[in-house]
């Protein structure tokens, strides 16, 4: 399975998929040949916090979701199905930019 940079994956895992139905890669197409994909989860928006910076919003299939950046993690490559989605690299790259230096308002 190839994943792009930003492509949404629907959740494969039932225990979780209620609460983050959908996984965005968080990682480069440069490492693409690993067996593991790093991904953040998407979860409804309003299950974040209000900095919209850190948590952007996506409309996916007709509903509002948020990166919970805060769960980032990593998953195997052949647990992804077809991707439903791809999301604006910059709202994201900020996003990450925002969890890793602090800064965001």
């Amino acid at each position: 399975m190839v994943s792009k940079q930003f492509q949404v994956f629907r959740n494969p895992y039932p225990e979780s998929a209620e609460a983050s139905p959908y996984f965005v890669v968080m990682q480069s197409d440069r490492f693409d040949r690993y067996a593991s994909v790093v991904l953040a989860p998407l979860v409804a928006s309003h299950a974040t916090a209000k900095a919209r910076l850190f948590h952007p919003r996506f409309e996916i299939e007709g509903s509002e979701y948020a990166i919970d950046m805060l769960q980032i993690g990593a998953m195997p490559r052949r647990d992804l199905g077809a991707p439903v989605a791809a999301l604006d690299r910059y709202r994201v790259i900020d996003a990450y930019d925002a969890l890793i230096s602090g800064a965001w308002s």
